[in-house]
């Protein structure tokens, strides 16, 4: 792809994000939402993780990599779950999420090495 021709893909595309970003907020920052919208807004975050972990938790190509392999996400989902629900905090369900997993990971592999 000549450079000309990248640059204007490039400019469109950092234009729409610009716009997608901006225009909400410079149409409504004068005007108070309503409690039903705000109440809904406060849910995509939450949806967005929740997306981006369901996406990994069942990928099928994981199941070529045996049961512990398929196991170790939805033992980690545990605490991640009891977090979310408690604490209502996405960075701390994040942490949580990876300390559990790398937990999880670090015990499943000294099991299996005790195991051989």
């Amino acid at each position: 792809m000549p450079w000309p021709e990248f640059l204007l893909i490039l400019g469109v595309c950092a234009s729409c994000t610009l716009l997608a970003r901006i225009l909400p907020v410079a149409l409504f920052a004068d005007r108070s939402l309503p409690p039903r919208v705000l109440a809904a807004l406060r849910y995509i975050p939450v949806a967005a993780f929740t997306a981006l972990v369901v996406n990994d938790l069942f990928d099928p190509a994981r199941l070529a990599q045996g049961w512990v392999a398929n196991v170790l996400p939805l033992v980690a989902l545990v605490p991640v779950a009891v977090v979310s629900l408690k604490a209502r905090s996405l960075w701390l369900s994040i942490v949580v999420g990876c300390g559990s997993y790398a937990l999880f990971s670090w015990l499943a592999s000294l099991l299996c090495g005790a195991l051989q």
